[in-house]
């Protein structure tokens, strides 16, 4: 597990915040998807994202994440 931020000048933060309001968590599983975490941050609310990542889904309307995610 590892914590990075996003510079709010890079694309990568402005790719992100057209899709997910700032500010928010996003947990990500490699492999799997990505969950967004935007108010409430507690421990239970971003155990639950983190769960969600790992799942293997398609993305439907509970979502897999910012749409340049790559889900197809």
């Amino acid at each position: 597990m590892a914590c990075f931020t996003l510079d709010a000048g890079s694309q990568d933060y402005a790719n992100i915040i057209r899709q997910v309001p700032a500010p928010c968590v996003l947990a990500m599983v490699k492999g799997r998807g990505m969950s967004a975490v935007t108010s409430d941050f507690s421990e239970g609310k971003l155990l639950q994202a983190i769960v969600a990542a790992s799942r293997p889904s398609g993305c439907g309307p509970s979502g897999c994440g910012p749409s340049s995610a790559g889900c197809n």
